[in-house]
């Protein structure tokens, strides 16, 4: 409840930053975690300056080179569209990476939690030795910075090419060749419509059917039930072949999407980039195993807690022992009864022992 009151009563910036990430002070991040981050967001911080840097030189350079052309402000123009698109693709690649890297934080988090409460829903399908996750674990940090890379870049190279291209239509809208190019492309689109307004319409159809034709409208998610059976293996007969058409169209925005979420996903490691049943082979999803259950394995609040509880009644013992000792000693010097002393002192003893030491251990970490 306090950290949704937290989040509605945060304003500007921060509002928009806790819809990507919001901080909990219950949980601390271990600082091999945050370490790892801090260095692959230099590392795309120095690899965005030098590119700046890098592409301001060449940039300079053409203006020279343009001077000398036969038409020196189309060159100028051309030139100005080719590096503008570049630096806008750069900019925006930079601000994705580091939202990349904040919901990270906040999914990393959520697997903590989740591996607290015993749940392992998110790797069920992954088998691997806890001796093998142990040796994984130590690839965590180089496996995360190389694919925080890997992802800068797998960003880039689109987004130049969208970019440039956009800003070239934009610039050369109405010349020649953009506006043959342009012509092509509403000829091959105005072929192509009729598929896909079939393939649409098939696809409404069957939505219908399956709705309030075929399914049962008084327990409809409770069980599998089919009405109209002899209905329905006629739809089946009749939209055998035309079905064939919508699984081009289906296969064709499987592989788009499969490319999409590539992409987009390269930095994370904590996502499997492979399919369900190949998990394993995918070796930074299974490097970021071993961090979590190693990490997990030497934070759980229950193992602290319980490892607290036994320092405490080891430190009893000793007190216990020493007790004894201290009030027989005072016991012949003052004449009484050293049985009773000994029993009250080791009482408040383990009172304030207990109620000063059994607190919620702390571990060596960075707040998140």
């Amino acid at each position: 409840m306090d950290r949704n009151r937290a989040a509605s009563d945060a304003k500007g910036f921060k509002k928009l930053l806790h819809c990507i990430y919001q901080p909990r002070p219950d949980f601390k991040f271990s600082t091999q975690f945050v370490s790892t981050l801090i260095v692959a967001g230099i590392i795309l911080f120095q690899i965005a300056v030098g590119y700046f840097i890098t592409f301001d030189f060449y940039k300079k350079m053409g203006l020279l080179w343009c001077r000398g052309d036969k038409d020196p402000k189309s060159c100028e123009n051309s030139l100005h569209t080719v590096y503008g698109a570049m630096d806008v693709a750069c900019v925006l690649c930079s601000l994705i990476s580091i939202i990349l890297l904040l919901h990270f934080m906040k999914c990393h988090r959520d697997h903590v939690f989740q591996l607290y409460r015993g749940e392992r829903k998110f790797y069920q399908d992954v088998f691997v030795s806890p001796r093998a996750l142990v040796g994984k674990s130590l690839r965590f940090s180089g496996y995360q910075i190389a694919h925080a890379i890997i992802g800068f870049f797998c960003w880039l190279i689109p987004l130049v090419v969208i970019c440039l291209v956009a800003g070239l239509i934009i610039v050369y809208f109405n010349t020649d060749p953009v506006q043959k190019i342009l012509r092509e492309l509403k000829q091959f689109a105005l072929g192509f419509l009729p598929t896909v307004v079939l393939s649409f319409v098939l696809w409404l159809f069957q939505l219908f059917l399956s709705f309030f034709v075929f399914s049962d409208r008084e327990f409809p998610n409770i069980t599998i039930t089919v009405d109209n059976r002899q209905l329905f293996s006629i739809a089946s007969y009749f939209f055998f072949f035309y079905n064939i058409i919508l699984g081009f169209i289906a296969g064709l925005f499987r592989i788009l999407k499969g490319l999409l979420l590539g992409i987009i996903f390269m930095a994370r490691i904590d996502r499997p980039f492979l399919m369900q049943g190949y998990q394993t082979w995918d070796k930074a999803f299974v490097a970021y195993l071993g961090f979590l259950n190693v990490l997990v394995a030497h934070s759980h609040p229950v193992m602290l807690v319980f490892c607290q509880l036994l320092i405490n009644r080891n430190s009893d013992r000793g007190l216990e022992e020493s007790l004894p000792h201290i009030e027989s000693s005072r016991a012949t010097r003052d004449g009484s009864n050293p049985g009773e002393r000994t029993g009250l002192r080791h009482s408040e003893r383990a009172a304030s022992s207990y109620n000063g030491r059994l607190q919620w251990p702390q571990n060596k970490c960075i707040i998140g």
